[in-house]
C-alpha cells in the first residue's frame, strides 16, 4: 500500500480543489449544473451540455477557462426567414 503518511497535510495547510462546478443554461440539449478539472475551459463543458442547433456560439470565447460558480447562458441566434 502507499505510504498514507505522505498523504497528511500539516497543520493550517489545505488541500486545493481539483473541481470547479459550472451551471449551463439556455440553448443546451442537457442543461444543468456540471463538475469540471480546475483550468477546464468554455469548450470542455459545452461538450457535455451539448448546445442546441440554434444556440449562438459566435460570441463565445471556446478557449476561456471557467472558475467556480460561474454561470453560463446560451442565447439562441436570430433566424432569418427569406421568402
Amino acid at each position: 500500500p502507499a505510504d498514507l503518511k505522505s498523504l497528511k497535510t500539516g497543520p493550517g495547510s489545505y488541500l486545493k480543489a481539483q473541481t470547479i462546478e459550472i451551471t449551463i443554461e439556455g440553448a443546451v440539449a442537457k442543461p444543468g449544473t456540471y463538475k469540471l478539472k480546475v483550468g477546464a475551459k468554455l469548450q470542455e463543458a459545452l461538450l457535455q451540455a451539448e448546445p442546441l442547433l440554434e444556440a449562438d456560439l459566435r460570441k463565445m470565447k471556446l478557449g476561456s477557462r471557467l472558475r467556480n460558480g460561474q454561470k453560463i447562458v446560451l442565447q439562441t441566434r436570430e433566424m432569418i426567414s427569406i421568402s
